[in-house]
């Protein structure tokens, strides 16, 4: 008897260790960099991200953006930041795949949500035109940008501290 429980014990401890060292995959990990508001929490840094997301990002140089970050997620959403390691200002979600993709800020589906009815939920919030195809509006002390295909459906969600139209 003694032996089985210590066999089930054991079992156990390596189960638990198992999943506790497993990453985060999909939508768990998606919202986990989420606050209480379903917003992202700006500004942030790159070891935060990394913590909530349960992986380490690529990391991508450029002359444009000088260092930038990137996760891939299993469900086909790339993240990617703006700004230095430890003054994250702005994150951007962008769909990989044509699948719906929930969980966002605003209950906005990636794939999904169409342009039309960005515009009627966020009129309250002075939505604009941005771009080419996109919508942008300032919520909750964040600079909102959304981009949509040419169906019209969302396909990527931008989150900022400061308003992109000021950049020269």
């Amino acid at each position: 008897m003694m032996k089985q429980l210590l066999c089930a014990l054991a079992l156990l401890l390596t189960f638990t260790s198992q999943v506790s060292g497993q990453k985060k995959t999909g939508n768990v990990a998606l919202k986990a960099i989420f606050n209480s508001a379903g917003n992202i929490t700006l500004p942030t840094t790159i070891p935060n991200l990394t913590r909530q997301l349960g992986n380490k990002p690529k990391e991508i140089n450029d002359d444009v953006h000088s260092t930038a970050y990137e996760w891939q997620l299993p469900n086909g959403v790339n993240i990617s930041t703006l700004g230095e390691p430890n003054d994250i200002f702005a994150v951007f979600l962008e769909s990989k795949t044509t699948a719906a993709v929930g969980g966002l800020p605003y209950k906005l589906v990636l794939n999904e949500t169409s342009k039309t009815s960005c515009n009627t939920t966020f009129r309250a919030f002075n939505v604009q035109p941005w771009g080419e195809s996109g919508l942008t509006f300032k919520r909750d002390g964040l600079f909102n940008y959304l981009d949509f295909n040419m169906d019209g459906k969302l396909v990527s969600v931008s989150q900022s501290t400061f308003d992109f139209n000021t950049i020269n």
